[in-house]
Order: structure tokens, then sequence, then C-alpha cells
């Protein structure tokens, strides 16, 4: 099966002048890729951890949309996470995790943590992409606890209602 997959991933890749493909046993035993490997893998790695040095004092929050496997989409999501990261002077760390039926996008926004400024700007950032996401038709899979309000209100199950509504008294055991 990995075979047959990697063969259709090559077949796309190589239309595109220049591409190059190689597996994470093809690159050193200290780089990023093995680290990837040994987090999908279950296996825990600090190395996962290096892109929040970003910024001096980095930590991060996550933009998590979820589409459809298109390019359309993909480019979509990315122009999105260009425009608002820059208004709010950010840069971004994406990634595309590709499924059977389903594209996650992965967008870090790496802020300085010792900085008021800095955290304001990376939530208003956040509430933005949400938002303007949401009106694109994408949604979250995954946010930050001060985000989940928000994000399930992009959603229209249970008439709208929030997490921070439902009250443990209504829930039926």
């Amino acid at each position: 099966m990995r075979d047959a997959q990697l063969e259709t991933i090559k077949e796309a890749f190589f239309q595109v002048k220049g591409a190059k493909f190689f597996l994470p046993e093809d690159s050193p035993p200290d780089s990023y890729l093995r680290s990837r490997v040994n987090i999908y893998s279950g296996t825990p790695d600090l190395r996962e951890l290096d892109w929040v040095n970003w910024l001096p004092n980095g930590a991060h929050v996550a933009f998590s949309p979820v589409s459809p496997v298109r390019g359309e989409d993909a480019k979509a999501q990315f122009t999105l996470c260009q425009r608002v990261c820059a208004k709010y002077g950010f840069d971004i760390l994406s990634t595309y995790c590709i499924g059977w039926r389903e594209m996650h996008h992965i967008a870090m926004i790496i802020f300085d943590k010792g900085d008021p400024m800095s955290k304001k700007n990376a939530l208003a950032c956040m509430r933005e992409l949400i938002s303007e996401a949401a009106k694109m038709g994408y949604g979250e899979y995954r946010t930050h606890l001060i985000l989940q309000d928000q994000v399930a209100r992009t959603y229209n199950w249970n008439n709208n209602v929030s997490p921070s509504h439902l009250h443990h008294a209504n829930i039926r055991r």
C-alpha cells in the first residue's frame, strides 16, 4: 500500500519543475524529518518544538482548518494566512497534512510570550483567521481553549450552542 501511495505522490510532485522527493531514511539521523516520524509513530521527541525558536521567547497558537484535498483550497487558506498574519506582524509556519478525503492545514503563529502586545496581536490574528475561514467554508478541527467558543459558533450543531453553555445538569447519564 505504501509503495502505491508513494508512486501516486511522486507522479504528482514531479509535475512541478525542480521538485525533489526523499524519504526520512534518506535524511541525516538528526533531521527534522526523522523527528516527524517519531512524532507520528507516537514516540516523544523534543526536536519537534525547535520551530518555536523562530522568535526569542517564542510561544505559539495554531490555526487549523480542514478542507477537501484540492489545490485551490490549499492556496485559498495559505493566502488568507499570509494576508491576516502580515496585518498583525506575524510570519506563518504552515504544514498541510493530507488524508484520504481531507486536508488539515496547520498554520503555526509564533509570538513573543513575554511581550503583552505580541500576545494580544496573536489572539486578534487567530480570531480574524477563524472568522474569515468560516466565511470561506473552512472549519477548525482543533483550537486553543480561549478560542473554543468562537470556533464552536462557526458550526451549526445543536442550534449553535457553544461548549461553555453546556451545563453538567443538562447532560444525562
